[in-house]
């Protein structure tokens, strides 16, 4: 399995249910993996994509649910894959483990001359994962109808509200924030898995 981006999946807190992983797993197996999502004997899950997009919508995915915690690797130079020793598979298992106590579980990692654009695409995903981690449930509801639908008109309908109240519902939810932060961590994880 190769892919510019290597991650881990795990566990971070003593609140997140056990079965959370193997749920997840078998949600994701359906997404743009290239290769089997694996189990490593740590317990957390680990596969490799190209896409950057996916990257992200797996990270706030990861924050909506609570308790999970993603390490994203970048492999440089080399090819990231999904070996165990492979580069881009070593970073995502570094990143991984500082996760447990950031404040927002999502860390970058990679190669040492690019600190500083890991540092501003992990700094992208954790803002626009701390808007994710402070939503309510009618905003999660709200934001998962609009991913869905695309329309406020239609999703209102579902909900059964106006479509002002649904406004303001994902105002209140911050979602354009979060679609803007969505787009600025794609194109910083593009910059630093430049090769």
């Amino acid at each position: 399995m190769t892919g510019l981006y290597a991650v881990a999946i795990g566990r971070t807190g003593s609140g997140a249910d056990p079965a959370a992983l193997s749920t997840l797993a078998a949600e994701l197996e359906r997404g743009p993996w290239q290769g089997d999502l694996r189990t490593r004997p740590d317990g957390t899950l680990a596969a490799a994509t190209d896409s950057e997009r996916f990257v992200v919508a797996l990270a706030m995915d990861l924050m909506r649910r609570g308790h999970l915690g993603l390490g994203i690797g970048i492999a440089g130079d080399e090819q990231a894959d999904g070996a165990e020793d492979s580069p881009g598979a070593a970073a995502a298992t570094r990143a991984w483990s500082r996760t447990r106590t950031a404040p927002v579980p999502i860390i970058v990692d990679g190669p040492a001359h690019r600190q500083a654009a890991l540092l501003d695409a992990q700094s992208a995903l954790q803002l626009t994962g701390a808007i994710v981690t402070r939503r309510s449930v009618p905003g999660h509801t709200a934001v998962g109808l609009m991913d869905r639908l695309g329309s406020q008109t239609e999703a209102a309908a579902v909900l059964g509200i106006t479509r002002q109240a649904m406004s303001q519902r994902l105002r209140a939810a911050g979602w354009q924030s979060e679609l803007a932060g969505r787009r600025l961590a794609e194109r910083l994880l593009r910059v630093a898995a430049q090769r």
